[in-house]
């Protein structure tokens, strides 16, 4: 399988954005040449072995949480039936200074309507594990304390992950009235500390920065993606290795024969062959 993940969808492409006449195509093609969008539940279940999934399974997902998620990919998602996995950043899901959001990020009620609609399925991109703090990141640095100056003990950092991760949780079950069960972690950062905080904040999987594609061997705690920012979806996936199923074409093709239905040169040549 291949975890697909992009972050912005705009009318025009720029850095880390797939314009939104790239996105249809794509998601048509992909569709054409016989790849099938699984929804996360199904990804999950074939992880842990209690179910399987189709030849050439692709589960799509959202970085960040922008708007245009909401605004663009999620119409043309409906009109396909494509199942989606969000994954914002909840510290943007409360009132910020506008000056802080380069981007319009998706907000509460958009977040709640996408997931009533049972296509989209919300997971963590983290509260805080965005930022960084003297150039590390959030989850990788180490603070230090605004009353003694020292810097926290390892203990202290993984009690403020795991707390992060809690509180990263529970804004997003207030808003969509269910906890998350997967974890994307910003820049990658997927130590052992940072699986072991987010198992006992409750997360199922956790989705690395590492390239790559997910059997059933894959460890939940540090699954690979497919970034599509820019350029060939497909090429990508071919180029990894990850082959579709049997295209739509032929599908229908078969599923005509198996109903009884036959051309008309070919009934011809049944009847007097």
């Amino acid at each position: 399988m291949a975890a697909v993940f992009f972050h912005q969808i705009q009318e025009k492409p720029g850095p880390y954005t797939v314009s939104l006449k790239e996105f249809r195509e794509t998601l048509d093609s992909l569709q054409r040449a016989g790849y099938v969008f699984i929804a996360l539940d199904q990804f999950l279940a074939f992880v842990e072995g209690r179910g399987d999934v189709p030849p050439g399974a692709v589960l799509l997902a959202a970085d960040d949480g922008y708007e245009g998620i909401y605004s663009l990919a999620f119409p043309a998602l409906k009109a396909r039936r494509i199942p989606l996995v969000v994954f914002p950043i909840t510290k943007w899901l409360a009132p910020v200074r506008r000056e802080e959001l380069h981007l319009p990020k998706v907000s509460p009620e958009q977040l709640r309507l996408m997931a009533a609609s049972g296509l989209v399925a919300v997971g963590s991109h983290t509260h805080e594990g965005h930022s960084t703090v003297g150039g590390q990141p959030y989850y990788q640095a180490r603070l230090h304390s605004p009353w003694t100056g020292r810097p926290e003990t390892g203990d202290e950092r993984r009690a403020r992950i795991w707390n992060d991760l809690v509180v990263s949780r529970a804004v997003l079950e207030e808003i969509v009235g269910r906890p998350p069960s997967a974890l994307s972690l910003p820049f990658g950062c997927t130590g052992r500390e940072v699986r072991e905080a987010a198992r006992r904040a409750g997360f199922r999987c956790i989705f690395a920065g590492r390239e790559g594609l997910v059997d059933r061997k894959t460890d939940l705690m540090d699954l690979p993606r497919v970034r599509w920012e820019r350029g060939p979806l497909l090429k990508q996936l071919k180029n990894l290795g990850h082959q579709p199923g049997l295209p739509r074409y032929k599908k229908e093709k078969r599923q005509k024969q198996a109903e009884g239905y036959f051309p008309q040169s070919s009934f011809a040549s049944f009847i007097h062959g």
